[in-house]
């Protein structure tokens, strides 16, 4: 197809001029260089008729999004297939799949955010009706009388994920180290001010392991401190927080 839109000038179409102060009730459809060849592919190529062509060059839009609903972590080149498996005798390059999906079909590239399978469940999403219709008889002012706690990570590493960098070079950013110590903040916050941080210490570091060396006992005065945030850290959190209440009544 592309051959054929090389050698011949008369099926390169143009974009109609847009007619100013025009009384007529016709409007002009403007079409994509992507329905261009697959309309003179379907016409010159498959000799289909200009109904014909005209119908099947203006579906692809549905057969991409269905497409790529189902797979939203398929390529580019998995789409190009698609297409070739639905419209037999499809040469397209995936340059214009790539800019057929962007200008028609509304889709971009975005990071992946990850949510586990009963995160909108049935069952979750029924369990948190049950919840708020619980916490909504007891009249409690959300606005002015509630209190939200988090946790976030931190190192001394933390930089903005994506930085400006020469064309053919690496983005490389220098550290004091390749791995940093990490810390968790926790954080109270109301509708007014900020209540309580703190700021939890890592705990043991991971001990290497050596294949053939003996394994010993830790020293009797060393705590096994879990590394990560449990439930004792934020009751210890919050109680230091209600304490800090208490004081401002």
């Amino acid at each position: 197809m592309s051959r054929l839109l090389q050698d011949s000038a008369d099926v390169v179409m143009k974009d109609a001029a847009v007619v100013e102060n025009d009384t007529r009730s016709t409007e002009y459809t403007k079409y994509t260089s992507f329905q261009r060849e697959m309309y003179v592919h379907y016409e010159f190529e498959k000799n289909l008729k200009n109904n014909a062509a005209a119908k099947l060059a203006n579906v692809n839009t549905h057969t991409a999004l269905d497409f790529y609903d189902e797979k939203p972590t398929a390529t580019i080149e998995d789409g190009v297939e698609e297409l070739i498996k639905i419209f037999e005798g499809l040469a397209i390059k995936n340059s214009r799949v790539a800019e057929f999906m962007k200008d028609e079909c509304n889709l971009s590239i975005k990071s992946v955010t990850r949510h586990s399978a009963e995160r909108n469940s049935p069952k979750t999403i029924k369990a948190r009706a049950v919840w708020v219709a619980e916490w909504s008889a007891k009249e409690i002012d959300y606005y002015n009388n509630c209190i939200f706690i988090d946790e976030s990570g931190f190192n001394l590493n933390m930089t903005r994920g994506k930085v400006w960098s020469r064309r053919d070079e690496p983005a490389i950013v220098a550290s004091s180290s390749t791995r940093a110590i990490s810390k968790t903040a926790l954080g109270a916050v109301s509708s007014s001010s900020i209540i309580n941080v703190s700021v939890k210490e890592p705990g043991n570091l991971k001990i290497r392991r050596v294949a053939g060396a003996t394994k010993r006992k830790p020293p009797g005065d060393r705590l096994n401190v879990p590394k990560g945030s449990t439930g004792g850290h934020f009751m210890q959190f919050i109680a230091g927080t209600m304490d800090i209440m208490d004081q401002f009544p």
